[in-house]
């Protein structure tokens, strides 16, 4: 599950702001001095997220990295062994918005990037690719596997485009969970129907279009801009600030 740290009792390992991977399975496996966990204060059950120091029978002790800043186990004492919910595995940066606003740029573009490869299938005028060994866009563009039920490849992408634009810039402007938890579903979508189109041109036709790699590839940035954005807002707020004692 991932967490967000809100606080600054665990700098400077853990900064404010930072996403956390933490799992449940690995406590299972024990807990050494120096495993950093997310437990439950036992005095409120709020989550904390604390530095192991000592394990015992009784109990487990627990020290933000940040003394001064922390409230723990020297002030409420040893942490039952049943509080702990995990141990912190992976810590992710803080991005400090970037994806949010790499979002509608990346739609926009690859909504010109399959608007462009519409327009010439449409209008049955040459797509230009140069001339790269391996590279035919006649042979990817013309394949049995460019269009659905009659339904060019190209015009699908540009509404998938169009659409992760809309929602893009609505979620900016209003932030609701149910509009990013859209865009995310629709990203993944996306970017699975990449990785199959760029096997059918790497294994089926032995031919790739320069056009079609650019929106695979903005695809897949889209898709990974989005899962940043959700697993940064984190499904619980781990609160790091040091209460009044």
């Amino acid at each position: 599950m991932f967490y967000k740290v809100v606080g600054k009792s665990m700098e400077p390992a853990y900064k404010d702001g930072s996403v956390l991977w933490v799992s449940k399975s690995a406590v299972k496996f024990g807990l050494r001095s120096g495993d950093a966990v997310v437990a439950l204060d036992p005095r409120d059950r709020r989550l904390i997220l604390k530095r192991v120091t000592k394990v015992s029978k009784e109990g487990i002790f627990l020290e933000g990295d940040n003394s001064t800043q922390s409230t723990d186990s020297r002030t409420f004492g040893l942490v039952p062994k049943g509080n702990i919910i995990g141990k912190a595995m992976v810590k992710f940066p803080q991005w400090k918005g970037w994806p949010d606003k790499a979002v509608p740029a990346l739609a926009l573009l690859g909504l010109i990037d399959a608007s462009y490869l519409t327009f010439k299938h449409f209008e049955g005028g040459e797509v230009a690719c140069g001339i790269i060994p391996g590279v035919d866009c006649d042979v990817v563009l013309g394949s049995m596997y460019s269009e659905i039920f009659g339904i060019p490849l190209s015009l699908l992408g540009a509404l998938y485009y169009l659409t992760v634009l809309v929602l893009g810039i609505a979620y900016l402007k209003r932030r609701k969970n149910v509009l990013l938890q859209l865009l995310f579903g629709v990203t993944a979508i996306g970017f699975l129907t990449s990785l199959y189109l760029i096997y059918i041109q790497a294994f089926v036709l032995n031919a790739y279009c320069p056009f079609c790699m650019i929106s695979a590839l903005t695809s897949t940035i889209l898709f990974v801009s989005l899962w940043v954005m959700t697993i940064s807002r984190g499904k619980v707020i781990i609160d790091e600030s040091k209460k009044n004692e």
